[in-house]
């Protein structure tokens, strides 16, 4: 955590938002992408949707998103498989605690509020 000569205090954990790139993968190729994983039916799941967003986490956002952007070897195994598009949300927080709550709470809201054909994926 940061602190400015105001007294100010510098939010330093990040909840983010990511539209993902829809495209068909076969579980082989999956596979291959990330590196012979045995379970990767999240992705034939993700699949049936039209849309896909992914939610995380990151003390340096910049880099994060820049990870992601990456795809292979980098980033998460959602997004080496649905790159991001674009970033549609970030909250920020002054405790890790508090944004990992508020992550998963935003994944939860997510899923609730969306119509069907919205996959909403997250570490973990």
């Amino acid at each position: 955590m940061k602190e400015f000569s105001n007294g100010l205090v510098d939010k330093t954990e990040a909840v983010y938002v990511l539209e993902c790139q829809w495209k068909t993968v076969s579980q082989r190729v999956a596979r291959e992408e990330l590196r012979l994983q045995n379970d990767v039916s999240w992705v034939g799941e993700a699949q049936k949707n039209q849309r896909l967003v992914y939610v995380g986490v990151s003390t340096d956002v910049p880099s994060r998103l820049l990870k992601h952007s990456l795809g292979r070897g980098a980033g998460a195994n959602f997004t080496q498989m649905f790159p991001p598009t674009r970033l549609l949300s970030i909250q920020w927080f002054k405790h890790e605690s508090d944004a990992y709550r508020a992550e998963e709470l935003t994944a939860d809201i997510l899923r609730e509020e969306t119509h069907s054909g919205v996959y909403i994926s997250q570490p973990g």
